[in-house]
């Protein structure tokens, strides 16, 4: 080793390899084997040596050497949950070390979003305009999406993405008398869902409308009413 030290220093001054580049999947599983590739040069083109700290306490030590520019891939296992930054460092034959890597974010497990709340009228007319306000909160902070059905259609509406615990406030009307049941479930960036929050909708009946020719009747006509309403209830006793 030391006759190749002399004979490069004879040449010219040794350059350490550049900084790793990391690259793999940016989530996990606790107990699930996880690859990531790692990229260096060298400027002299000497071989490489790596050292990566995978930021759970426990490090690959110096291992290699591989030429330089290859993509060297290496693997890792967490065994708790959390979020780690992975480094690492290169080394050339000479023993020459490059600056520490940008760190390499990953998360190792994910607890679904809380199950939502749904705050609004539970009863109401049709043909009127109600507030609901849906809530809910990511443990891991994570983004979220709320996915939410009117009851009245089979069409399930996506809102997002939403940072955690932050609610959204939106309006709707139903146009038909009928009990109907708003679901809300909530999705995180890692497609894992919430429980569904259910609420019961009871839209008995709406406004008559003024310009509908009973109405205008009935107006004019009070008497008509009661009418209309004794033969009602007569057919129904009979």
């Amino acid at each position: 080793m030391f006759w190749l030290l002399k004979i490069k220093l004879m040449n010219h001054e040794n350059q350490p390899p550049a900084e790793p580049l990391i690259n793999g999947s940016d989530f996990g599983e606790v107990g699930e084997e996880v690859n990531f590739s790692f990229f260096s040069e060298d400027y002299d083109e000497d071989k490489i040596y790596y050292y990566i700290d995978w930021g759970d306490g426990t490090f690959d030590d110096w291992f290699g050497p591989f030429k330089s520019g290859e993509e060297v891939i290496a693997t890792h296992i967490w065994k708790s949950k959390g979020t780690y930054n992975i480094i690492s460092k290169a080394k050339d034959i000479y023993n020459e070390e490059s600056d520490w890597s940008e760190p390499f974010i990953i998360r190792i497990g994910n607890t679904p979003p809380n199950k939502p709340d749904i705050d609004g009228p539970n009863h109401g007319k049709s043909g009127e305009y109600y507030d609901y306000i849906f809530t809910a909160t990511d443990p891991d902070g994570d983004n979220i999406w709320y996915h939410i059905g009117w009851g009245d259609k089979e069409k399930i509406y996506i809102y997002g993405p939403y940072n955690s615990s932050e609610s959204i406030t939106l309006n709707y009307t139903w146009t038909q008398r009928g009990s109907y049941t708003i679901t809300c479930w909530v999705r995180d960036v890692f497609d894992e869902d919430s429980d569904i929050t259910n609420l019961e909708v009871v839209i008995p009946r709406g406004k008559l409308n003024k310009n509908n020719i009973f109405y205008w009747i009935f107006t004019r006509i009070p008497f008509l009413k009661i009418i209309l309403k004794n033969i009602y209830l007569r057919s129904v006793i009979i």
